[in-house]
């Protein structure tokens, strides 16, 4: 190499080298100065009951080590769902800092309809084989599906169950209830039956052993369901919007009429007779609890802590034309506003990923909405129960099978109106100290005068 070729050479490599070094600069430059190199933040908002708070901090602590370029915040509503939660949403909002994701709780369907969730069809799509879907239990994506979209991501399940205390069945003479769903004996005529040696009263008349904590919750449609009727008409589900209400129907009138007869005289809820539906059950004073599995958890707790010194089980619900029973599917929803919708859904994918529900099962006792991560329900409800894990699963699985979609899933705006109106109609009816059509009508009216309402603001 000449002198003249050194100098060409030692030229040039100090060229790459200044030009190398102010690409590193610049590239450092920009790094610093680009919001999009900064950590994404996103905010999670959910309820603030004590375990599913815990479960969003343990996945939020695992997703944020995994993805070091997204920042995830836990964002406590401080209520435990209900109207509270929604409206407390709606603050957000309207204030202009709605969360990234939010838990569905309340009015799910509202949620989509009011176009606050984001249309997730096209990161489903992309992501179908990641997502597993054929791992969920059968029927919860569609609580979330509108006209072929899909707008949320099933996290859990809660059917209705019927807790029962095996011992207590045991001292009266009486069979325990079948563990099948499809068995023809276990009807309402049964239950009537059975109830009559499970209830004891004193010289005083006063209550000693109740048969029934309650008929689920007197604002679930669950009971009408079970006759043949309904509190809505087909169109209402079809559309997502109610135009009328229909709880005058005969089938309902009839429904209400057996609850009414039935409350007065074995059960906890209806009128009082000193013996709460709330406690009753685990105190083992009330042979059985027809309600939604999400107090599975209070039970396990109760038994753990040494309280519920009794065998018990679940059985179906008694059999009128059916068994149908409310399920309520909470998913995680995007944001419709969210700046970050990639980072939002890599997010939701994580926290519903099948890892995350077996810790959402082990950590809230609350079934989730993926059959291949309920292990961890099953063997704590097995382990302090009468029951084996096969029996809890099958109990489950098959309480699912006959569930409906919940309303608040269903048909926009109208549960939180029936919650809100219980106290006033349902409850005193069912306490006997209001006359059943008379009520039924009187609460017909007062709910289409509110669709009325809400289709004019709708329009």
């Amino acid at each position: 190499m000449t002198l003249k070729d050194e100098r060409v050479f030692d030229l040039n490599r100090r060229r790459w080298v200044d030009a190398r070094s102010f690409l590193l600069s610049l590239a450092l430059l920009l790094a610093l100065a680009s919001p999009a190199a900064a950590k994404v933040q996103l905010t999670y908002y959910h309820r603030s009951n004590i375990t599913e708070a815990e479960w969003a901090k343990a996945v939020i602590e695992r997703f944020n080590a995994a993805h070091p370029h997204i920042e995830v915040i836990s964002l406590p509503s401080g209520t435990g769902g209900g109207p509270e939660y929604a409206e407390k949403l709606a603050v957000l909002r309207a204030s202009g800092t709605a969360p990234d994701i939010f838990f569905g709780s309340t009015d799910k369907l509202g949620y989509i309809l009011k176009g606050w969730a984001l249309d997730l069809t096209p990161f489903i799509e992309r992501d179908r084989a990641e997502l597993q879907m054929e791992s969920f239990f059968p029927g919860v994506w569609d609580s979330f599906t509108r006209e072929g979209r899909i707008y949320g991501v099933p996290l859990t399940v809660t059917p209705q169950l019927l807790f029962y205390n095996k011992d207590m069945f045991q001292s009266a003479g009486l069979p325990f209830l079948p563990l099948s769903w499809d068995d023809p004996e276990w009807t309402w005529d049964q239950l009537v039956e059975y109830s009559k040696k499970l209830t004891r009263f004193d010289a005083s008349g006063a209550a000693e052993r109740l048969a029934l904590a309650q008929a689920t919750e007197s604002h679930l449609p669950d009971v009408v369901w079970m006759f043949g009727g309904d509190w809505f008409d087909e169109d209402a589900y079809r559309t997502g919007r109610a135009r009328r209400a229909t709880f005058t129907r005969p089938e309902n009138v009839e429904a209400y009429t057996a609850l009414v007869e039935y409350y007065a005289q074995y059960a906890a809820a209806g009128p009082p007779k000193g013996i709460s539906a709330g406690s009753g059950f685990a105190n083992g004073l009330i042979a059985m609890d027809w309600i939604g599995a999400w107090k599975t958890n209070s039970y396990i707790e109760a038994s753990r802590s040494g309280g519920m010194g009794f065998d018990w089980g679940i059985g179906p619900v008694p059999l009128v034309k059916n068994r149908a029973n409310t399920r309520w599917t909470d998913p995680l929803y995007i944001s419709s506003t969210t700046e970050y919708p990639e980072e939002a859904w890599t997010f939701v994918k994580f926290a519903a990923n099948a890892q995350s529900q077996a810790l959402w099962s082990q950590m809230t006792a609350k079934i989730p909405a993926r059959s291949v991560s309920v292990d961890a329900f099953v063997q704590s409800l097995s382990s302090v129960s009468g029951m084996s894990e096969e029996e809890v699963l099958i109990s489950v699985s098959e309480a699912l099978a006959h569930s409906r979609t919940s309303l608040e899933e269903s048909i926009a705006d109208v549960q939180l109106e029936i919650v809100g109106l219980r106290g006033e109609y349902i409850e005193p009816m069912l306490a006997g100290n209001r006359p059943v059509l008379s009520t039924l009508q009187a609460l017909e009216e007062v709910i289409n005068a509110k669709l009325a309402e809400l289709s004019r603001a709708n329009r």
